[in-house]
């Protein structure tokens, strides 16, 4: 995937990943500490009302379980940020593997300029060159031209068509 779509490819999926992973641990966790918790509240609420937070208010009482509430919304966060900082370590990771690859697409993209409308009397491939060199010594490694890069587009276009 990275090779032929790229880091963002790759850091979408990782992601995803992350997200189910995330949403699995919160789920086994609400599934068997939160619903026991409230459905054995004193409202007796019926049907869906009955597994909420709801089923725990009573008025006027004091209300001793909310607190399993607080801590795992706490936990919930905690979780959520743990796998988060990791996502960013990994796209870190990813961005410091890419960087250092000879020949990658990552690294032809960065060293690739365009200029457009060169002067008549220094369109050639070595005024080009040289003038680059002169601004830049050791960067250049080569200078490819294109003469009407509109026609070129157009063909392109037609030919993947």
């Amino acid at each position: 995937v990275l090779h032929r779509h790229g880091r963002v490819a790759v850091l979408y999926f990782q992601f995803q990943v992350t997200i189910i992973k995330v949403l699995a641990v919160c789920s086994v966790l609400g599934l068997l500490v939160l619903l026991p918790i409230n459905a054995t509240g004193g409202a007796h609420k019926k049907g869906f009302a009955g597994t909420t937070f709801h089923n725990l208010l009573l008025p006027g009482e004091d209300i001793d379980k909310l607190w399993a509430l607080t801590v795992l919304g706490v936990a919930f966060s905690g979780i959520m940020f743990y796998h988060l900082n990791k996502l960013s370590l990994y796209k870190e990771s990813l961005h410091q593997d890419s960087k250092g690859r000879r020949g990658s697409q990552w690294d032809v993209v960065r060293r690739t300029l365009l200029v457009t409308n060169i002067p008549a009397q220094v369109q050639t491939r070595g005024e080009v060159f040289s003038h680059f060199e002169l601004a830049c010594p050791g960067k250049v490694r080569c200078v490819t031209m294109v003469v009407n890069g509109e026609e070129l587009s157009d063909y392109q276009q037609r030919r993947t068509s």
